[in-house]
């Protein structure tokens, strides 16, 4: 597999079989807990979102609401793709990525076997600069310094990684959140992550205030996701303005 096959399936979440039925699962799953849609014993505190009582059907709408609603944030991911050999041996190719500010105003980045792209966005301008490595893999010599046109095929390969929502929808796609568990402190509920009948992850969101996620984990045979958001909503560090202010020599 190519490195820009491996990006693309990385980050289009192949890896994670949470978005597909047909990916086998990691051996039995878990049960799934009962109780998102049951009716607690106490009502909640004031400041609870009350998220963990939401249908499972309606919970990963209510976090990409949330999201939405945020003015900035951090997300940080590593996701290695695991393969199998003919001889049964297994190999596995690391995929890491950054990615801070809005879908307005961000910088991102991206790196695996030895490749790096940097990405920086501004309005309706997105700038791409990647090393000798990543330029060779995406068949562009032309993006180790480039303003991309509107139709540039690279945007739609990067879109996953313009936005906070862009990355939580490429990693959970059209998989169930259920299993609600609220942490001792009341700060944060976990869900499990199911695709297929099996459970493939857990997404951490904030119990208070929006519903925002803290941490996604996902795992399958065919390799594994970490991937943590911060910031939400915090005044952002200076940042690259699109095409504006980046040297293009």
């Amino acid at each position: 597999m190519s490195p820009l096959r491996l990006a693309l399936v990385l980050a289009t979440a192949v890896i994670v079989a949470g978005c597909s039925t047909s990916a086998p699962p990691a051996g039995p799953s878990p049960s799934v807990p009962a109780g998102l849609d049951a009716i607690p014993a106490t009502p909640l505190p004031a400041e609870r979102n009350g998220i963990e009582e939401m249908p499972s059907a309606t919970v990963e709408a209510a976090i990409l609401t949330a999201v939405d609603a945020q003015t900035s944030a951090e997300v940080s991911g590593a996701l290695v793709r695991s393969t199998t050999r003919e001889d049964g041996t297994v190999t596995q190719s690391p995929f890491s990525f950054t990615f801070a500010g809005t879908e307005r105003a961000f910088d991102a980045s991206a790196t695996w076997s030895g490749a790096t792209v940097a990405l920086s966005g501004a309005g309706e301008e997105l700038w791409i600069a990647a090393d000798p490595a990543a330029a060779s893999a995406l068949g562009r010599p032309d993006a180790a310094g480039l303003c991309l046109a509107s139709d540039d095929p690279l945007r739609a390969q990067w879109a996953w990684l313009g936005s906070g929502r862009a990355i939580v929808e490429t990693l959970l796609g059209d998989a169930e959140l259920g299993g609600a568990e609220v942490d001792d402190t009341g700060q944060s509920v976990t869900f499990q992550v199911l695709a297929g009948g099996a459970v493939v992850g857990t997404v951490e969101v904030s119990a208070t205030g929006q519903p925002v996620p803290s941490r996604i984990e996902l795992e399958d045979p065919s390799g594994a996701a970490t991937v943590e958001f911060s910031r939400w909503s915090a005044p952002p560090a200076p940042i690259a303005s699109g095409c504006d202010d980046l040297d293009t020599e």
